[in-house]
């Protein structure tokens, strides 16, 4: 009989089977006395559970804001990544329908959050026809595809931080002779950019720092003046583990840690 008693975390889950004996059980019957190193895994567990001094407010402008599993691969994502930079995270969510009412209160939980994060599904109806739509087809192709990031972007600097923290490299990560850099990550298109337009995003102050390799493509784009502002086609959420956070996640929450 193995004693697995309830546990406030799912995160504890492998220390609680860990400190059951299962583990000694098992390796009797393959006939394996090694002990599995739960170090990093026990350091991240202590980290996500502490009270840290300084608290983050991060703004989740969703569509669906019913339902916390819609978006949780995204706000796990956060909690690691608040762990990771020893601080706690303040999660506040905002009904992105409710923005296109000016006086809307949501506008007053925007303001009062240090940083705001806005999730892959739509929030934005592009043509009045969207409104009410229930069935949209199906929404799984969500492969991996590569993007080319402009050498000297935020964004090229933050995949770049972290193959050298990591040793390796990570996400699919390559450094081109040009300078740039590509990376691999999920996604789909949902809309694509009208380069015809590029000259005017660009004077209005958002660059277009990742591309698909062959050009035709808007993969990622950054505003330069702003503190942190990246957006991505891609779903970094999907990529991003307790013990390894993504790129984004982790340099977003640091970036708020500073103000």
């Amino acid at each position: 009989v193995i004693n697995l008693p309830d546990i406030a975390s799912v995160y504890d889950v492998p220390l609680n089977v860990l400190k059951s004996g299962v583990v000694g059980i098992l390796n009797d019957f393959i006939g394996d006395d090694s002990e599995p190193d739960m170090s990093k895994w026990k350091k991240f567990s202590e980290w996500r559970a502490k009270k840290w001094a300084k608290t983050v407010r991060v703004g989740l402008v969703a569509k669906y804001v019913g339902n916390d599993d819609t978006y949780i691969c995204v706000t796990e994502a956060l909690k690691a990544a608040a762990a990771h930079n020893k601080v706690n995270l303040d999660l506040t969510w905002v009904n992105a329908e409710s923005l296109e009412d000016t006086k809307d209160e949501a506008w007053g939980l925007l303001r009062s959050c240090d940083g705001l994060v806005v999730p892959g599904n739509n929030v934005i109806y592009i043509m009045e026809g969207q409104k009410g739509k229930e069935s949209t087809g199906g929404t799984m192709r969500l492969g991996d595809y590569p993007a080319v990031l402009k050498a000297g972007t935020r964004t090229a600097e933050i995949y770049r931080e972290e193959a050298e923290d990591c040793g390796e490299y990570v996400y699919g990560t390559e450094a081109l002779e040009s300078g740039d850099m590509k990376v691999v990550e999920r996604h789909r298109h949902r809309y694509e950019v009208n380069q015809k337009f590029l000259d005017a995003i660009k004077a209005g102050g958002v660059e277009v720092s990742g591309i698909s390799p062959d050009g035709k493509l808007v993969e990622f784009v950054e505003a330069p003046e702003c503190e942190f502002f990246v957006a991505t086609q891609a779903h970094p959420e999907f990529k991003s583990r307790p013990r390894a956070v993504h790129p984004l996640f982790y340099q977003f929450v640091k970036a708020l840690t500073k103000k």
